[in-house]
Formats: C-alpha cells, sequence, structure tokens
C-alpha cells in the first residue's frame, strides 16, 4: 500500500510540473498573435495619417505586453525542472 501512494505522490508531482512548466506553442501563439495585432495596427496608420502619433502610442503598449510576456516565459522555463522545456532564444526576440 505504501509503494503505491508514494507512485501516486510522484504522478501527481509530475502533473503540478508538467502544469507548471511553460508550453512553448501556447508562447509562439500569443507572440504571432500579437504581431499580428502590430500589423493591424500599422496599416490604420496607412490609412488615416494623422492617428500616427496615438496608434503608435498603442503599438509601443503591444510591445510592452510582447516583452513581459517574453521575459515570464523565459522566466518560467528557467524555473521549471521539466525535460519537456526548450524555449529558444530566436523564438522570444522582442516583436519588431
Amino acid at each position: 500500500m505504501t509503494s503505491r501512494m508514494e507512485a501516486e505522490q510522484q504522478r501527481l508531482a509530475h502533473a503540478q510540473q508538467q502544469r507548471d512548466c511553460p508550453d512553448p506553442e501556447v508562447h509562439h501563439r500569443i507572440k504571432n498573435n500579437l504581431q499580428g495585432v502590430i500589423s493591424l495596427l500599422r496599416q490604420h496608420i496607412t490609412e488615416n495619417p494623422g492617428l500616427r502619433h496615438v496608434v503608435e502610442r498603442v503599438i509601443a503598449q503591444v510591445r510592452s505586453m510582447a516583452v513581459v510576456m517574453v521575459c515570464r516565459a523565459v522566466s518560467m522555463s528557467r524555473s521549471c525542472a521539466c525535460a519537456t522545456c526548450s524555449l529558444p532564444s530566436a523564438e522570444w526576440r522582442v516583436i519588431s
């Protein structure tokens, strides 16, 4: 009975570790979505040059969100002990 309980505890610990580990695919999709938002905002600049100042401020805010997301993902991957975490440095370049 003790070995069964230990095995269950190990399984639960592994499941929690997997849950806490960042998923590179999710972060990749978020990054792509933020790039899409920036592209849409840039289209508004070309269509409405008078809004350039306001739209560029919004783009800067979206970039800031991307930086925070990247920093958090890298921080989480470094603290994650599971072998499936790999965040290639090229993947986490700041959105330009």
